[in-house]
């Protein structure tokens, strides 16, 4: 959900994510060139590396919402 740019309330598109996230690498002075989808992997990579079974995080990555039920 859109908080931050109009229209507020409205679904976040791809390219405000994608900007959202060059803006905070840019913040962080990261070296490293970041999209939406290499944090979504390394979530996921994160998740599983702390012994979540995988049905449980692969329902998280596919709805976001489910994120408070990976335990």
């Amino acid at each position: 959900m859109n908080l931050f740019r109009p229209p507020l309330g409205s679904p976040v598109t791809p390219d405000a994510a994608g900007e959202l996230v060059e803006r905070l690498a840019r913040r962080a002075d990261l070296e490293r060139h970041l999209t939406p989808h290499m944090l979504r992997q390394a979530f996921g990579s994160n998740v599983a590396d702390a012994g979540v079974r995988s049905t449980k995080y692969s329902e998280a990555l596919l709805s976001p919402c489910r994120l408070v039920n990976l335990r």
